[in-house]
């Protein structure tokens, strides 16, 4: 639809539908609003890119009001510009819906990632995807019926809060490295089939959270508890998940 090479990238109210990928941008920096990326073309030769809404790779990205629907590929696929580039991204007032991932980003130095009141509905594979995390802030976000709502690698800080995951097949996944810090904190998990599960060896602070039921989530150190499974070593996950103490009512402001 759309192939950019610039400096600095200035978008606003652009909408780009049924190409073979939306947008394409390769540049220093974008500041994009009022964006929309719907229904590209089935291109299966060159995943993800083709078939893609929005593909950015660019060192700063300010992103508000995106959307990004029904794409065969990913909705905002984000990356750097060359190896060793830093990323950093602020995503905010967004929605992505019936993409096969909705939000993918990759890099090979950590990315800080900022984002509030992002709605991420209805992908059978990742409804986010995030990579080597360096400072993470994740908030407000609405994240139901997906496959794994939020895969989140961390590679040193990340904060979630005010969010509701519901009705996906997991919720959050978490890759936490070594040494690196992982919270959710403040949010609902209700639905899914597991709420928060642990992919490596390290530890999670999952408390203040409500998991669906007054009795807390389900978990072999919660006798009694029927809400979302949280999913560590103590239940064939990894590493450790401290859900306690747990809300027994939905998170209010």
């Amino acid at each position: 639809g759309i192939g950019i090479e610039a400096g600095a990238l200035v978008l606003d109210d652009v909408e780009a539908s049924r190409n073979r990928s939306g947008i394409f941008a390769l540049v220093d920096s974008i500041d994009a609003v009022r964006v929309i990326a719907n229904e590209s073309l089935p291109m299966p030769a060159n995943p993800p890119v083709d078939g893609a809404g929005l593909i950015l790779a660019s060192r700063t990205m300010v992103l508000d009001d995106i959307q990004a629907e029904d794409n065969p590929t990913v909705g905002l696929l984000l990356f750097q510009q060359a190896p060793g580039e830093p990323i950093s991204v602020s995503l905010v007032g967004s929605q992505f819906n019936s993409n096969d991932i909705g939000v993918a980003a990759a890099s090979d130095v950590p990315i800080d990632f900022f984002a509030d009141e992002v709605q991420i509905e209805n992908h059978p594979a990742f409804g986010m995807n995030l990579a080597n995390i360096g400072s993470g802030e994740l908030s407000r976000l609405e994240v139901t019926g997906n496959g794994i709502g939020l895969l989140l690698e961390v590679a040193e800080s990340l904060r979630v809060e005010r969010s509701q995951l519901s009705n996906n097949t997991t919720g959050a996944g978490l890759v936490v490295a070594p040494g690196a810090e992982a919270g959710l904190y403040c949010s609902d998990f209700t639905g899914n089939a597991s709420g928060i599960e642990m992919g490596t060896p390290g530890s999670t602070d999952a408390s203040t959270n409500y998991w669906g039921d007054p009795s807390g989530p389900t978990h072999p150190g919660n006798p009694g508890g029927s809400g979302d499974a949280v999913v560590d070593s103590a239940n064939g996950g990894q590493g450790t998940i401290a859900y306690t103490p747990f809300l027994t009512a939905p998170a209010t402001a």
